[in-house]
């Protein structure tokens, strides 16, 4: 659907017309959720995406280890010979 579609914008009035009436904080504590984490683009556990923050907030203290796309491909075909 392209991004100002009349059927997308008429999708965004329901969706807000919902958010608006509903009163379950499940529910919205449920989309705020999405909103934070994209979880339909990434299936993961909770315990997953608290793996994934913990290693996003040791990178961004300068703690985590990185390595170039040099070494990454040669990581990769090194693990394709095994």
């Amino acid at each position: 659907m392209d991004a100002s579609s009349p059927s997308l914008q008429s999708l965004k009035l329901q969706i807000m017309e919902h958010l608006l009436a509903t009163s379950d904080s499940q529910v919205l504590q449920k989309i705020m959720a999405f909103f934070e984490h994209d979880e339909l683009a990434y299936d993961l556990t909770e315990e997953q995406w608290s793996l994934v923050e913990e290693r996003i907030a040791k990178y961004e203290r300068g703690e985590g280890k990185t390595h170039s796309w040099e070494d990454v491909k040669r990581f990769a075909q090194q693990a394709m010979r095994e």
